[in-house]
């Protein structure tokens, strides 16, 4: 962008000069968000950022005794795919996680070379460590950054399945729970929420006055003790923006205050003109004198396959009830074409 904007002679957009030195790409390096945010005094699970395979052996060591469970983060990867969970517990799942590793009484340092190996390559020269906290909720928040000021756009819920708290005892530990998508609505209490807030806040007030400019997300959880984290930040458009707009556009601004919008992910592809046909023949289209439906985004979405749709509703049980009916419909066609 700030390329473009400099090309034909336009004024610098907002954020450029940062942005021409590669700063969003340090910006959005985990190692990059844990020495900032431990500078800011924004809460941080205990955890190490580290430059060889001899600090990673003891930065594990360190770190699966906090919780019996340790997260080995890659410095690049996003959405849980550069992330290997260490765990003490046999049969445990870690969510946002690739995958979890029994560990048991295993060589810690032949691992950390395993591990180097791994992870680490020309793009990835540190990796994080972090303890493993059991999650009570994971939370996410959504921000605009202005030259003026940082600017509060959505929060909400992050959805895992199979949904479960945090750790999850389970026959096959091969593979983590996968995101499955975002309720927007921060059920977290009045202390977390007012706390989880500010602390955002005062880390984005850091990133604002070094530079960067336009969207911004920050992930977190409240454990299950009431122990509120961090875990990374993402500058860029955030998974909530268009689900944001959605329903800033139907339901108008404050929705999350008298309704919820939750993604529905997961079902079979449809062709997205049909998957409009569908949602409409089944009156379960938005309708803005109820102020509730289904909207649809994709037939098949990057998000793991299968179609994304927005769903409004007054509540939780109307909006499950929606994301049933939809899915039944769904389903119903898949039979009716493969008969």
């Amino acid at each position: 962008m700030a390329e473009l904007a400099d090309a034909p002679g336009l004024a610098p957009a907002a954020g450029s000069r940062f942005a021409d030195q590669n700063g969003v790409d340090m910006l959005n390096l985990k190692s990059t968000f844990r020495r900032l945010a431990a500078g800011a005094g924004v809460p941080l699970p205990p955890g190490n950022v580290v430059r060889s395979s001899g600090e990673l052996a003891r930065a594990i060591t360190a770190n699966v005794a906090e919780t019996g469970m340790a997260i080995v983060k890659q410095d690049r990867s996003g959405g849980g795919h550069g992330n290997v969970g260490l765990t003490t517990l046999q049969g445990a799942s870690l969510p946002g996680t690739r995958y979890p590793r029994f560990i048991g009484s295993v060589d810690v340092e032949a691992l950390a070379l395993e591990l180097w190996d791994e992870l680490s390559d020309e793009f990835n020269s540190l990796l994080v460590v972090e303890s493993y906290q059991e999650a009570g909720k994971r939370f996410y928040l959504e921000f605009f950054i202005s030259d003026e000021d940082v600017t509060f756009l959505n929060g909400g819920m992050i959805r895992y399945s199979p949904e479960s708290s945090g750790t999850e005892a389970s026959e096959s530990a091969s593979e983590s729970p996968r995101r499955v998508g975002l309720d927007l609505q921060l059920h977290l209490g009045n202390r977390a929420h007012t706390e989880v807030v500010g602390h955002a806040r005062t880390f984005l007030d850091l990133v604002r006055q070094i530079g960067y400019r336009e969207h911004v997300n920050i992930d977190g959880l409240v454990t299950v003790a009431g122990h509120i984290y961090f875990h990374e930040i993402k500058a860029r458009w955030g998974g909530s923006l268009v689900y944001h707009e959605v329903g800033d556009r139907l339901l108008g601004h404050g929705y999350a205050d008298h309704g919820l919008v939750s993604s529905a992910l997961g079902t079979d592809p449809v062709p997205f003109e049909q998957l409009v046909s569908l949602i409409d023949e089944s009156r379960l289209a938005f309708d803005p004198d109820t102020r509730t439906g289904v909207v649809p985004l994709a037939g098949n979405s990057d998000l793991g396959g299968g179609t994304e749709s927005v769903v409004l509703g007054r509540d939780a049980a109307e909006v499950r009830d929606l994301k049933g009916r939809l899915s039944a419909c769904i389903a119903v066609r898949a039979r009716t074409e493969g008969a």
